[in-house]
């Protein structure tokens, strides 16, 4: 028995819809199966897709797309095409019959005509034509397939010389010509190519094997793969493909933009037909020669081949094998030849009365929005674009008409995508540009390709699947912390787009902006960060709606710039009264007095809105009035006269809200195949439904909002309901159903348990494409239908999605809520994650509370004071030596699960205050060490291991880092023992931090380096050690080495990520001290202080951080560099009895040489600016005294630098160039460059003269060419003199 096995990898639920009957042929990338529906209780052609391949990929959606929504009796009628498990399929009407060929020559040998190929574009006819006076025209293009197989290259002579005839005998014309049969089967394959044509599009492969005849005589068209429309075929360049054998001369250049190539096909056909040959076709032809014969030579009469060969039919085949396509026959001919009924041929479109309107007027916007694209690719810059205003003035139409000219006239790289109210697509504003760019990568030259894929594309397709198979030849291994793989792939997008735009002008067009979801602004901004490809960004969307749009509210503007980033607007207001009427007119169809008063009235009924005169126009065309009216009134009405079918129809596609596919109407509306699409056909025509724009056809909606929001609002509560509950219904039996959409529809019904089903598969779904606040968003809403025995489940899901999303606060308190409701071992580890969660994303007064309570649960204490945990680390570092750090080895699943929670709680705590509160964050590490210690498992040791040797480290001198380094190594030992990747980079960090804080600061740089890789790469959960590495220690050490220019390169891009994460630890961390000090670099003081002032107006206000060190300490040197030293000193001594309360002096040697150095630079600086100033001078000295008890090359410089201050201020300028000298050296000796550069810029101050001036211009140009315009002035606030 015949089943899915012989399917690879087919889901449970493929299987048990379809039962395969048996294999009607394969191909390259896909292989047909005459299969058993078991929903539709029909047979049907089953199409699997083998490869991924891009272009194969799009060429099979294509297939369907193509003319989904087209119903006609000689095109085979295409049902679905789905997704599933890892592979598309499509099913199609099962057409049981034989080719063209066969059927009219019936004792002709079955053989294949050749499958299509893709050629570059060949030369114009043009230049072919041209090769006539050339001796030969010889190609070096190598030989693919033939019409029947491959066949050798050869020249074709053009001196003068006969051309090879065709040979009269073929050895497959077995078969006699049944002329009644071929006289019937052209007609409906007639019929079928006008079908096509009538929807705007060109089949581009008709050839026997694609035109089966069924032994009825019924003609069936099929395989849509390389359908075109007429509009993107005239406007695209685009590459030369379908068959040699059948195709037209100007196809071969690329140039087939109307239908008239079909009919050469056609003619093709119906000559070999009727002779057995196919015209032009040589032995021993070339495809080349055969397309450049298609140009310059007509075929042979077919009677001089077969004599007997019907005239009327030899003269027809000849006219449809005309080189020149304006004198190519077509469809009227063809029925008026075989005295078909005139009414099969339909009337040409151009003149229906109420056709699709041309575009109208708005020049001063078209002007505007070629400025702006002028602007963008003249300066190579980005530019943001802004099309808006209320809906019904046409936007949409206006950017259509925009940017079909610009693709005509300038050739950019176009990507386009749309957002739709109710569709639930993770990043569903740029869901159709990824489509389009997939496809325009998979087009490239592999060897071209290569050389544009970013690192982290491989990312980039976990988020976008059409790019997956793309991404193997950019694979790489994949992060495993969501937030790292998220903003690898957003990387890779703006780094792909960057090289892109290197190539050729990028436009991305985002559509209806006002319905896009969070994630989807999230990837704009971080597509638009510094440095941002120049792209030309179109954003379109309503007025009225955008104001409570995140991605609108986000994007660059006018009245929120962003620097490198220019932004323009153009407000799309009513029609011009002149352009209003000019379109009612193109409407109407006339232009007579009559039809002049007629669109008058119209202009002035719609009040400008495009959309209105539409609609006005075609009600009027019915016959019917308009006074009274209303925009809602005139579409109720137009509804109310369509038959019941068509009705049922458009209210169906109304409620829907987005695109949906025919066939879902079908099963929703309880429709039959063909009535379904005759009521399809009716909207299209009145204008009411259209297929989804762009290339994109697979789906319909109705043509305007404005039409869908009036059909909806003129439903009854009850009418809607049961709209929803049919559309629900209808997608659960689809195998691709969208689960959201699920959700939505059976929500709308009044179906909540249903809809709850469906909202927890779509948030783990957009979790899996990591959009998380789309996740978060879903799980949220199926808790307002959840039994209440299943919240507290629900909520730890909503927590995780929110702790995925960056917003750790909110999944704090979600976890709490849902510990309210769980046992009690889960509720102690939801509120375990809530204390983390929330002091990791700064949110201390919290996290701290929720801690209060939680530690007595687990018999742990709160120290009341730093002083007391000071203590506490003190007296646990005493037993420590005493104890050692041995341990008996055992497995996690052997050791206590509540030992094992409370040295995780000593973790998250000391993690979580490490960063903020280090005194208490050490006194729970000291716990965490002991406890980890205690229960033997390997990877908490190593853990323990590497963060005491943070803390060791921070104490400073010789021991201190001696032993950090210790500890850092036995951490690194056991971690790469047992493979733990969270150990192994936490044991690098050990590492970093003892060269930070023993002043090997280039060291440094290269290991914090390395363990912000070794996080992203293997480790989840990690947005405070990244954010921790950044602020503290990354950046500091950039700047003591002077690497300025790393810095100001990196600074941005780490306040990207912690807006993206929406970490308020992070962006906390990096706004008190070293975005600071980075305008400073750049000569911003007055922005420096405020970024410190603002980033603590968020901060908490109990206790004294190292939030707020890191504030105080950039901020007081903003005032030395502002020359205001007194202010600095006043707020130095402000704050002094805080700092040391805080306990950080006495844990951080680093804070202490920092403070130590400040107070002394602080005390100097206002000595200038008092009449007394020598209690100040003697305060100075005293301080570089303490720090000469430091006793460290850092301590030691700046200890010389005061000492050569107060020397220079005394008059005694050899001794304070000598003392600067030494400092100097010492700054050197602890990688302190920069340092060392302003203290020689110093030395040349007091040097004076020629020389003097000489060392400050070195040092001068050295500042400048990083970045930094003002050494003189960062010389004077850290180098006192």
């Amino acid at each position: 028995m015949e089943h899915l096995a012989q399917l690879p990898s087919v889901s449970e639920e493929l299987s048990r819809r379809f039962l395969i009957r048996r294999c009607l042929g394969q191909g390259g990338f896909g292989v047909v199966y005459e299969a058993l529906d078991r929903s539709l209780g029909v047979d049907v052609a089953l199409k699997a897709l083998l490869s991924m391949d891009p272009a194969a990929l799009y060429a099979f959606k294509q297939e369907f797309r193509a003319l989904a929504d087209v119903a006609h009796d000689n095109l085979v009628a295409l049902h679905e095409l789905f997704f599933d498990e890892g592979r598309f399929y499509l099913t199609m009407e099962l057409v049981r019959g034989v080719s063209f060929l066969r059927h009219v020559r019936p004792s002709r040998e079955e053989r294949s005509d050749a499958s299509a190929i893709t050629l570059p574009p060949l030369p114009t006819a043009k230049r072919a034509m041209a090769a006539e006076f050339a001796n030969a025209v010889t190609m070096d293009v190598p030989v693919v397939g033939g019409a029947h197989g491959t066949i050798a290259m050869v020249t074709l002579p053009m001196s003068g010389a006969e051309l090879p005839r065709l040979p009269l005998e073929q050895p497959d014309a077995q078969g006699v010509l049944d002329e009644e049969r071929l006289r019937q089967s052209l007609v409906g394959l007639a019929k079928g190519v006008a079908a096509i044509h009538r929807t705007g599009r060109v089949h581009r492969d008709l050839k026997p094997s694609n035109v089966l005849v069924t032994p009825e005589g019924h003609v069936k068209i099929l395989d849509f793969g390389l359908v075109g429309s007429f509009e993107s075929l005239a406007r695209d360049r685009v590459l030369v493909v379908g068959t040699p054998a059948y195709m037209s001369p100007e196809q071969a250049t690329g140039a087939a933009g109307d239908g008239s190539s079909d009919w050469y096909s056609v003619g093709v056909m119906l000559y070999e037909a009727l002779t057995g040959v196919v015209p032009h076709l040589f032995e021993g032809t070339s495809i080349e020669d055969l397309l450049y014969t298609k140009h310059l030579v007509d075929p042979p009469d077919p009677r001089e081949i077969v004599p007997s060969a019907p005239a009327d039919l030899a003269e027809l085949a000849l006219r449809l094998l005309a080189r020149d396509p304006r004198a190519r026959a077509g469809a009227e001919e063809i029925f008026r030849i075989t005295g078909a009924a005139a009414e099969s041929a339909p009337p040409p479109a151009s003149v229906m009365r109420g056709a699709r309107p041309g575009f109208m007027g708005r020049a001063r916007e078209v002007a505007a929005m070629r400025a702006a694209f002028d602007a963008c690719v003249g300066e190579h810059q980005p530019v943001v674009l802004h099309v808006h205003g209320t809906s019904g003035m046409g936007k949409s139409d206006l950017v259509r008409h925009f940017l079909d000219a610009l693709v005509e006239e300038r050739a950019p790289i176009l990507l386009e995508g749309r957002c739709h109210e109710r569709e639930w697509v993770p990043y569903k504003a740029f869901d159709g540009a990824i489509d389009a760019l997939a496809r325009l990568l998979g087009e490239i030259d592999p060897d071209d390709r290569a050389g544009l894929l970013p690192p982290g594309f491989s990312s980039l397709a976990r988020l976008f699947p059409v790019l997956g198979r793309l991404a193997e030849e950019g694979s790489e291994p994949e992060a495993p912390d969501p937030h790292e793989l998220r903003r690898r792939a957003f990387e890779a997008l703006r780094r792909l787009f960057v090289n892109l735009a290197g190539k050729r002008p990028v436009v991305l067009s985002l559509d209806d902006l006002q319905w896009a979801d969070a994630d989807s602004a999230a990837l704009l901004e971080a597509l638009l960060a510094a440095p941002a490809p120049a792209l030309f960004l179109v954003a379109s969307y309503r007025t009225e709606e955008a104001r409570g749009c995140a991605l609108v509210g986000r994007l660059p503007s006018a009245h929120t710039p962003t620097p490198g980033l220019l932004s323009r607007e153009v407000v799309v207001g009513p029609l011009a009264t002149e352009d209003a009427e000019a379109l009612a007119r193109s409407i109407l169809g006339e232009d007579g007095e009559d039809a002049q008063r007629t669109a008058a009235r119209i202009a002035r009924e719609a009040a400008g809105s495009p959309f209105f005169v539409q609609e006005l126009a075609r009600y009027l065309l019915a016959g019917h009035t308009s006074e009274g009216l209303d925009l809602r009134g005139v579409v109720a009405a137009r509804v109310a006269l369509l038959p019941a079918a068509a009705r049922l129809v458009l209210e169906i596609v109304s409620t829907a809200g987005r695109p949906i596919e025919p066939v879902l109407i079908k099963e929703a509306a309880a429709l039959g195949d063909e009535e379904n699409r005759r009521a399809l056909a009716l909207l299209r025509a009145e204008g009411l439904l259209r297929a989804k724009g762009g290339r994109d056809e697979a789906r319909v909606e109705t043509y305007h909002d404005k039409i869908r929001e009036s059909v909806v609002q003129g439903l009854a509560e009850g009418e809607l309901r049961a709209r929803h509950h049919a559309l629900g219904q209808a997608m659960e039996t689809m195998s691709n159903a969208d689960p959201a959409a699920l959700a939505m529809h059976f929500r709308t019904a009044g179906e909540p348990s249903r809809a709850r089903a469906y909202m927890e598969r779509a948030a783990r779904r957009a979790e899996q494409v990591l959009a998380f606040d789309r996740a978060a968003t879903l799980y949220r809403l199926a808790l307002e239908h959840a039994e209440p025995a299943d919240v507290g489940a629900l909520e730890l899901r909503l927590g995780d999605a929110l702790a995925k999303a960056g917003r750790g606060a909110e999944a704090a308190r979600v976890f709490l809520s849902a510990a309210a409701r769980l046992d009690a071992r889960p509720a102690l580890v939801a509120r375990q994650r809530a204390v983390e969660h929330s002091l990791r994303a700064g949110h201390m007064d919290e996290g701290l509370s929720a801690a209060r309570e939680l530690l007595p649960a687990v018999g742990l204490p709160y120290p009341a004071t730093p002083g007391r945990s000071f203590v506490n680390v003190a007296v646990a570092r005493v037993k420590q030596r005493f104890r050692g750090y041995d341990f008996q080895e055992k497995p996690e699943h052997a050791i206590d699960p509540v030992v094992l929670h409370r040295i995780d709680l000593c973790w998250s705590l000391g993690n979580g205050l490490g960063g903020v509160d280090a005194v208490r964050g050490a006194d729970f590490q000291a716990r965490h060490l002991a406890l980890s210690l205690a229960a033997g498992e390997p990877y908490r040791i190593a853990r323990a291991f590497a963060w005491e040797a943070v803390l060791r480290s921070l104490g400073g001198g010789a021991q201190n880092i001696a032993e950090a380094r210790d500890l850092a190594a036995r951490a690194e030992a056991i971690a790469l023992r047992i493979g733990h990747p969270h150990a192994i980079a936490w044991s690098c960090a050990g590492k970093a931090l003892a060269a930070h804080n023993g002043y090997a600061f280039r060291e440094a740089v290269v290991l914090c380096e390395r363990t912000i890789a070794l996080f992203r790469e293997a480790c989840s959960n990690i947005a405070w050690e990244i954010a921790s590495m950044y602020a503290w220690w990354l950046l500091t050490a950039l700047f003591y080495v002077g690497d300025v220019r790393a810095l100001l390169d990196l600074l941005p891009q780490c306040r990207s990520e912690a807006d993206a994460l929406g970490d308020r630890y992070m962006e906390t961390a990096l706004s008190v001290l070293m975005t600071p000090m980075g305008l400073l670099l750049e000569d911003r003081p007055e922005e420096a202080m405020a970024s410190s002032r603002h980033a603590l107006s968020r901060w908490t206000t109990r206790g004294y951080h190292t939030m707020h060190w890191g504030a105080f300490y950039s901020s007081t040197q903003a005032l030395l560099y502002l020359g205001e030293g007194s202010r600095a000193y006043a707020a130095l001594h402000a704050q002094s009895g805080a700092v040391h309360a805080s306990m950080m002096p006495r844990t951080a040697k680093s804070i202490r040489i920092r403070l130590f150095d400040l107070q002394a630079r602080t005390a100097l600086a206002r000595a200038r600016e008092v009449a007394r100033p020598e209690p100040l001078v003697r305060e100075a000295l005293s301080l570089a005294e303490r720090l000469d008890s430091e006793r460290s090359p850092w301590s030691d410089a700046c200890a010389l630098g005061v000492r050569a201050a107060v020397f220079a201020r005394r008059g005694d300028v050899d001794r304070a160039l000598a003392y600067l000298a030494r400092a100097r050296s010492s700054f050197r000796r602890s990688d302190m460059e920069l340092y060392a550069r302003l203290t020689e810029r110093r030395m040349g101050e007091l040097e004076g003269g020629e020389a003097g001036r000489a060392r400050i211009d070195d040092i001068d140009a050295w500042f400048h060419a990083q970045g930094a315009p003002r050494p003189d002035l960062l010389a004077r606030a850290l180098i006192p003199l």
